[in-house]
């Protein structure tokens, strides 16, 4: 725990694991067929990266938040991809991170209309 970030890690090469025990922190190796065969016992995201609805939430919030909307999932390509589908010209992107946890909680996308196409 260097510097006082507890860190833990997985990689296909052996020795690049055995250098990042040594500097500290958990790691272990394991192949991506590994990872997606379920046979990592940590879990870091539940779902796959691919677009698709995804059950809503209101975890976190009060009891009297019911019924959460389902919402659909875009990868980072996919977003780009419908930008550049539309005529946008992606400028910036900005990730809020959460106070709590250090970790984006949302992506803001900066786009200007480079031409004007159909965009379904």
């Amino acid at each position: 725990m260097a510097h006082g970030i507890a860190a833990r890690g997985v990689d296909v090469v052996p020795a690049l694991v055995e250098e990042a025990t040594r500097r500290g922190g958990e790691f272990t190796v394991a192949s991506y067929d590994d990872i997606a065969q379920g046979r990592l016992e940590w879990k870091a995201d539940t779902l796959p990266y691919q677009e698709g609805w995804r059950e809503g939430s209101w975890d976190g919030f009060s009891r009297r938040f019911v019924n959460a909307a389902p919402w659909c999932f875009r990868t980072l390509e996919s977003w780009r991809a419908l930008f550049a589908h539309c005529g946008l010209r992606l400028v910036s992107e900005h990730w809020p991170v959460h106070p709590g946890t250090g970790r984006p909680a949302s992506v803001v996308f900066c786009a200007v209309a480079d031409s004007v196409s159909e965009c379904a």
